[in-house]
C-alpha cells in the first residue's frame, strides 16, 4: 500500500538525534536554541523573533494567550483543524467561526473588527494574501504553508504573530511533534519565553511547560535544512498531477506574487467515498482531507465549508514518494478517472 502520507525521515535525521542521546542532555538546551535561530534566519527574521514550543497547538494557545484572548471575540474557519477550537477554548476566547470562500479551503481575509483576534489557517499550503486591521490581532496559521511567500513575504509573517506545527507530516518534522511561534514584536516573544521558563523561580508567576526538547529540535534543525528541497519535491508532484488533467483544488492565479506550497494536493470529485475506495483497490491510500462530521460547528450553517468536505479527496504528495511510486500512481489515474 503506497500511503497517503509518511515522514521524510533520512540518515541526516538519525545522525542528530543520535548525537543528542549522546549527550545525554535530553531536555530544552542548545539545540532548541540553535533551531530558534536557524528558523528565524530561513524567515529572515531578527534574532529574538521565534519560540520554539511542543507543539502547533501549544504555539496557537500561547499566541490566543499573548494577545490577551481571554473574552475577546476571536474568528476563524469552520473548515479547519479542531486544535482552533479547541486552543480558543482553552484561552477563554469566544470562538465565532466563519464559512470558507466559494471554492475555497480558506475564509475570507476581510473578518475582524477592533479589539476581535482572527486566526486565518492558510489550508493545504494555498496562501491568501492578509490585511492587517487597526486594532485586529492576527494570527497566521502556517502550519501547512511553511516555506510559501506573499510578495516575497514568507507565510507567517503577515499578521500580528505566525504559528507553525512540526507534526509528523507536516512540511518538516522535529520527531513527531513540535511547533514555533514568531513575530516582529520581538518584545512579545520575550514574554512567551519567559513564561515558558516556568521552573526555579523565585517570583509567584503563573507560568506552564510547553517547552520543545533538544531531541525534537536537532531534527528540525537537519530537515529545516532540507525544507527548499522538499518543497520542490512536493511542486514536481503537484505538476505531476496537473499534467494529467485532474480537477485540482487551487485558489491562486497570480503566481507571480503568491508562492503556494502543495502541503496537500487536493482533487475534486463527486464521490469522494467511492473514489478512495478504488485507489484502495490499487493499494493506493488516498483520504478526504476533511470530512463534514469534522467541520468546528453546526455543518448546515456553512454550506461552502460542507460542499468543500462532499467534493475532495486528497492525493500522496510528500518527498519519500518514489519514481516508482509515482510511475505506479499515475497509471493507477488514468485506469480509473472515469470515476473521478
Amino acid at each position: 500500500m503506497i500511503p497517503h502520507n509518511r515522514p521524510t525521515i533520512e540518515s541526516e535525521d538519525y545522525k542528530a538525534i543520535d548525537r543528542v542521546l549522546k549527550s545525554c542532555q535530553l531536555s530544552q538546551n542548545s539545540e532548541v536554541f540553535k533551531f530558534e535561530e536557524e528558523f528565524e534566519k530561513y524567515l529572515g527574521l531578527k534574532k529574538g523573533s521565534a519560540v520554539a514550543v511542543s507543539n502547533g497547538t501549544s504555539a496557537l494557545y500561547l499566541a490566543l494567550y499573548f494577545l490577551d484572548a481571554r473574552n475577546k471575540k476571536v474568528i476563524f474557519p469552520a473548515y479547519s483543524c479542531s486544535s482552533l477550537a479547541h486552543a480558543t477554548k482553552l484561552a477563554c476566547g469566544k470562538a465565532d467561526l466563519k464559512d470558507v470562500e466559494k471554492n475555497s479551503p480558506n475564509m475570507s481575509i476581510h473578518h475582524g473588527k477592533s479589539g476581535e483576534i482572527v486566526i486565518y489557517p492558510q489550508m493545504y499550503g494555498n496562501i491568501s494574501k492578509l490585511v492587517l486591521k487597526k486594532k485586529v490581532s492576527i494570527i497566521e496559521d502556517a502550519c501547512q504553508s511553511l516555506g510559501g511567500k506573499v510578495d516575497k513575504i514568507h507565510s507567517g509573517l503577515q499578521g500580528n504573530v505566525g504559528i507553525f506545527s512540526f507534526y509528523a507530516t507536516k512540511m518538516i518534522t522535529t520527531a513527531g511533534q513540535g511547533g514555533m511561534i514568531v513575530s516582529k514584536n520581538t518584545a512579545l516573544i520575550k514574554e512567551i519565553k519567559d513564561f515558558l521558563n516556568f521552573d526555579m523561580r523565585k517570583e509567584k508567576k503563573f507560568r506552564f511547560n510547553f517547552q520543545m526538547t533538544d531531541i525534537q529540535a536537532a531534527m528540525g534543525r537537519t530537515q529545516l535544512k532540507r525544507l527548499n528541497n522538499f518543497i520542490k519535491i512536493r511542486k514536481k508532484i503537484f505538476n505531476l498531477y496537473k499534467s494529467l488533467d485532474l480537477n485540482l483544488l487551487t485558489i491562486n492565479k497570480n503566481e507571480k506574487k503568491i508562492n503556494t506550497v502543495p502541503y496537500r494536493c487536493i482533487m475534486l470529485c463527486k464521490n469522494p467515498k467511492k473514489v478512495v475506495k478504488k485507489f484502495r483497490e490499487y493499494k493506493i491510500q488516498v483520504i478526504n482531507p476533511l470530512e463534514t462530521w469534522e467541520l468546528l460547528g453546526n455543518s448546515n450553517n456553512f454550506q461552502n465549508s460542507k460542499k468543500l468536505t462532499q467534493q475532495t479527496i486528497s492525493l500522496p504528495c510528500y518527498p519519500s514518494l518514489t519514481s516508482q511510486d509515482l510511475n505506479y500512481i499515475e497509471k493507477t489515474i488514468n485506469k480509473i478517472r472515469h470515476e473521478f
